[in-house]
C-alpha cells in the first residue's frame, strides 16, 4: 500500500464520525459562535464525555475539540499547558492527521517552553516536526513538509546541547524535502521526455524510482519500470505482475514468500540506482528492509525463506550505511534500533534507587520542591525509553499481596509489592517507591511466608517505571511516589 494510503488514515471510522456529529458537532458550533464562557463549558462536557465513550478513536477527537475551545476561551497559560500535555498520549498514531495534531499541540506549549527552556520538550518537539515533514512529502505536500522542516530547524537550535540522534533525524528530515522538491522541479523534463518518447528507458526508470523511494507506491512504478531496459526494472516488473500488490495471499506464509519476492526485486533496483541519487538508494532500501522485517518478525516467514529474509536485510542495511543518511529516532530494530525506533539504549541495571535518577536530563533532575506536572510527563516518557527492559538487581522491602491479575500474555499473575526504604532526594523533596513484581503463583505462595518488611534480594527485566506527585503542603515536605513494574528472573 502506497504512503499516502497509509498516512491519510481519517481520525474517526464512518461509526465515530456519526456518533460524533449526532452527539456533539451541533453543541461545538454554537459555542464557537457563543461567548469564552459557553466555549469553556462546552469544552468541559466534551472532556467529560471522552471520559466515558468506548472507541479510543471518537475519545481523542473528543478531548482535540475540547482542546480547541478551552484555547478560544481564554484559559490560562498554565491550565493550555496542562490540557496540551493530557492531549500528547492520545497523539501516538502515525497518520497524517494526527501528526498534525500533536505538533499543533506541541506548537501551543512552544511559548511556555522558551520560557523553562528543556531539552526533554524539544526532543518532542523536534521530533513530532520531523516526523510530520516526512510524512507531508510521503503524501504530496512538499510546500508544506518545508514549513515543519523549518519548525524542526528552529528547535535544533534551542538545545544547550543537541543529541546526535537528533541532528540525525533532522538531516534525514532534510534530505526527504530536497528529494521532493529537486523532483518537483525535474518533473516538466521528464514529462517532456516521455511526450515525445512513451519508451525512453531513461524517463521511465528516473519516474519508476521516484514512485519507489518517495511515495512507497509499486503499482505506479510498476507502470514506469515496464518501459525501462534496466535489468533491475524488469526484475521488478516480473515480481509485480506476477505478485500484485492490491491482491497478495491472505496465507501468512505466501504472504511473507510474495512480500520476500518483491524486497528483493527493490533491492536490485536500490543496488543499480546510480550512486549520484544517493537518497533514492537509501529510501528504496529503507522501503524493501521495513517490509520484509515486519513479516519476518511476525513469525510468518517459512522456514526455509528465513535465511533469504535475513540477507536482503543484510543487503539493505548495507545499502543504507554507505549513505550519508540516518534515521535518528525511527530507527527499527533490523537496522540496530530498540523496540521504541531509538537507538538500542546501552545497558544498564538498577541496583538502588539513585540508579534510576542518575542520568536524567539536566534540566530534569530532582529540586528542593519536586518537579512541575509538565515534568512529571517528560520523566515519565525518559524512564520508558531509557529504563524500561533494564535489568533490575537491588535489595527490597517486602510490603505485601495483591490480588492475581492478568498479564499482558495472558498468563496470571500475583503482584509482589515490595519498597525501597523511604528517600530523601533534596531538602524537602522524598520519595516512596514501589516495586509491583509479576509473581507466579509458586514465588507469590514463598513470598506470604516472609515477614512484613523483611528485606531480599529481588532481581528481574523492568517492564514500566512511573513517576507522580504523592502529597505538598506549603509547610512540610513534597513527596513523589515511583512505581516500578519488574518481570522477576527464575530463583528469586
Amino acid at each position: 500500500m502506497p504512503y499516502a494510503e497509509l498516512l491519510m488514515k481519517p481520525m474517526l471510522s464512518p461509526e465515530d464520525g456519526k456518533a460524533f456529529d449526532e452527539g456533539y458537532a451541533d453543541a461545538i458550533t454554537k459555542s464557537l459562535a457563543g461567548t469564552p464562557d459557553l466555549r469553556k463549558k462546552t469544552a468541559e462536557l466534551l472532556e467529560s464525555s471522552a471520559a466515558s465513550v468506548t472507541s479510543a478513536e471518537l475519545k481523542r477527537y473528543l478531548m482535540l475539540n475540547a482542546f480547541a475551545l478551552s484555547i478560544r476561551s481564554s484559559i490560562s497559560a498554565k491550565e493550555r499547558e496542562a490540557k496540551a500535555l493530557a492531549l500528547l498520549p492520545l497523539l501516538t498514531e502515525r497518520t497524517l492527521p494526527v501528526m498534525q495534531a500533536r505538533a499543533d499541540a506541541l506548537n501551543d506549549l512552544q511559548d511556555r517552553a522558551a520560557s523553562s527552556p528543556s531539552n526533554t520538550f524539544y526532543d518532542l518537539y523536534l521530533t513530532s516536526h520531523v516526523r510530520l515533514t516526512k510524512a507531508r512529502v510521503q503524501t504530496g505536500y512538499p510546500k508544506e513538509a518545508l514549513d515543519s522542516l523549518k519548525k524542526a530547524r528552529d528547535a535544533a537550535r534551542s538545545y544547550t546541547k543537541k543529541p546526535q540522534v537528533r541532528t540525525d533525524e533532522l538531516n534525514e528530515a532534510a534530505a526527504w524535502c530536497d528529494r521532493a522538491n529537486q523532483a518537483t522541479t525535474l518533473a516538466p523534463k521528464y514529462q517532456e521526455m516521455l511526450k515525445a518518447n512513451p519508451t525512453d528507458s531513461v524517463a521511465n526508470a528516473m519516474m519508476a524510482t521516484l514512485h519507489l523511494s518517495l511515495y512507497g507506491n509499486l503499482e505506479k512504478a510498476a507502470i514506469f519500470a515496464a518501459n525501462s531496459d534496466r535489468p533491475d526494472m524488469k526484475q521488478l516488473t516480473a515480481a509485480l505482475k506476477s505478485n500484485p500488490p492490491r491482491t497478495l495471499s491472505k496465507d501468512p506464509a505466501r504472504h511473507a514468500e510474495q512480500v520476500l519476492l518483491i524486497g528483493q526485486a527493490l533491492i536490485e533496483v536500490a543496488k543499480a540506482t546510480s550512486s549520484s541519487q544517493m537518497f533514492d538508494r537509501y529510501s528504496i532500501a529503507c522501503f524493501a528492509g521495513d517490509r520484509v522485517a515486519q513479516v519476518l518478525d511476525d513469525g510468518a516467514m517459512p522456514q526455509a525463506k528465513i535465511l533469504e529474509a535475513k540477507m536482503l536485510l543484510a543487503s539493505a542495511k548495507e545499502i543504507i550505511d554507505k549513505s550519508a543518511i540516518k534515521r535518528g529516532e525511527d530507527l527499527p530494530k533490523w537496522l540496530g534500533g530498540g523496540d521504541n525506533g531509538v537507538p538500542a539504549a546501552a545497558s544498564k541495571t538498577i541496583t538502588c534507587l539513585a540508579d534510576v535518577f542518575r542520568d536524567l536530563p539536566k534540566e530534569l533532575q530532582p529540586t528542593t520542591i519536586g518537579w512541575t506536572p509538565g515534568q512529571f510527563q517528560q520523566i515519565n516518557d525518559w524512564f520508558a525509553k531509557n529504563l524500561v527492559k533494564q535489568s533490575f538487581n537491588a535489595s527490597v522491602y517486602a510490603d505485601r499481596l495483591d490480588s492475581p491479575r492478568d498479564g499482558p500474555d495472558g498468563k496470571a499473575y500475583v503482584p509482589f509489592i515490595c519498597r525501597f526504604k523511604y528517600t530523601q532526594l533534596a531538602n524537602s523533596l522524598f520519595v516512596l517507591t514501589y516495586i509491583e513484581v509479576q509473581a507466579s503463583p509458586a514465588m507469590a505462595a514463598r513470598a506470604i511466608k516472609l515477614n512484613h518488611e523483611a528485606m531480599i534480594r529481588m532481581s528481574g527485566t523492568i517492564t514500566s517505571v512511573d513517576l507522580a506527585p504523592w502529597s505538598s503542603s506549603s509547610s512540610g515536605p513534597t513527596e513523589v511516589r515511583l512505581t516500578i513494574g519488574l518481570v522477576p528472573n527464575e530463583g528469586n
